[in-house]
């Protein structure tokens, strides 16, 4: 009898494949080995790790300068914010990818949201969402190659856009306060006869209420 006619090739569209970064692939650091093992929770403790030796750098430094211990415990809630901002962006290769970079690249969701934690506790999200390589590559750039976890990049999308607004309405705040805080280099004389300078101060006070407002819907 005649032979069936061979299948039809099937059409589907093959897997989109992720390119390979060759530095993130053999970094030697050991958070980044950590990540590319998908070891999650070693990576959580080598990160609070670090931010703990830094802290411990302060305090023996402050020691070493005559501070008083009592002063130093004082302070050292002040220090823990930049202290965790530069451990969160801690250099990690050549190229000068940080956490956030691997744990993308990776497609490790959990860790991605453990670093977005620790950033919002020390109020520094939107510094440490929008900072980018020596390439210029945030964590946008590398979400957008992820082909694993398909939550990733409309995840790091949102917390892109939503620091780039933190950082926009901080602008806008900081030129209104330069701008009341000139005002009163202006004389009073030009106050009363100008009615465009009371319009600026109920502006700004339009603007600071706007700005506290949308800091607490975040």
């Amino acid at each position: 009898g005649a032979q069936d006619p061979d299948p039809a090739p099937s059409s589907s569209p093959k897997p989109r494949e992720k390119p390979e970064n060759r530095i993130m692939s053999c970094c030697l650091d050991d958070l980044a080995v950590a990540l590319r093992m998908g070891e999650t929770g070693v990576a959580t403790e080598i990160v609070l790790e670090n931010i703990q030796d830094e802290l411990s750098e302060v305090v023996k430094r402050k020691l070493r300068n005559g501070v008083d211990p009592r002063e130093i415990l004082e302070s050292m809630q002040n220090h823990l914010p930049g202290v965790t901002l530069d451990v969160l962006r801690r250099r990690l290769d050549d190229d000068g990818n940080h956490a956030l970079h691997y744990a993308v690249y990776m497609e490790d969701y959990e860790m991605i949201s453990f670093l977005v934690y620790e950033a919002r506790s020390v109020d520094w999200f939107a510094e440490f969402m929008t900072s980018s390589n020596d390439r210029g590559q945030t964590a946008l750039d590398f979400a957008v190659c992820c082909t694993k976890d398909p939550r990733i990049p409309d995840y790091v999308k949102t917390l892109l856009g939503e620091a780039t607004e933190i950082l926009v309405m901080t602008w806008i705040f900081t030129c209104c306060v330069m701008i009341l805080f000139s005002i009163p280099t202006v004389s009073s004389t030009f106050l009363l006869e100008n009615e465009m300078s009371f319009s600026v101060v109920f502006t700004i006070h339009g603007c600071w209420w706007l700005f506290k407002t949308v800091l607490r819907a975040i």
